[in-house]
């Protein structure tokens, strides 16, 4: 297994994220649209969303915590040429 193969999950994880962005987007505009947030108010505070715009907000934010070290990890596999098969499936 090429040492390259460790990129396929970190761009899988990087896919989750942009397509939770694009899902918060969604969400926002469907909330805004019901009347459901005073977008004033929602400037200023998050917690004026509803509970299911609060969930994937917190789980973005969530990605740029741990899997943080998981892109280190891995791009230093990669640039050392030691990402084998365990580390791929590993990752």
């Amino acid at each position: 297994m090429s040492s390259s193969h460790i990129l396929l999950p970190v761009l899988a994880q990087v896919l989750l994220t942009l397509v939770m962005f694009i899902l918060l987007g969604g969400r926002k505009a469907s909330a805004v649209k019901a009347g459901k947030v005073n977008r004033k108010q929602a400037a200023l505070d998050n917690r004026v969303w509803p509970e299911d715009v609060v969930k994937v907000s917190n789980d973005i934010a969530n990605q740029f915590e741990i899997p943080f070290i998981f892109y280190v990890l891995c791009f230093v596999l990669f640039s050392i040429h030691a990402a084998g098969t365990v580390a791929v499936v590993l990752a």
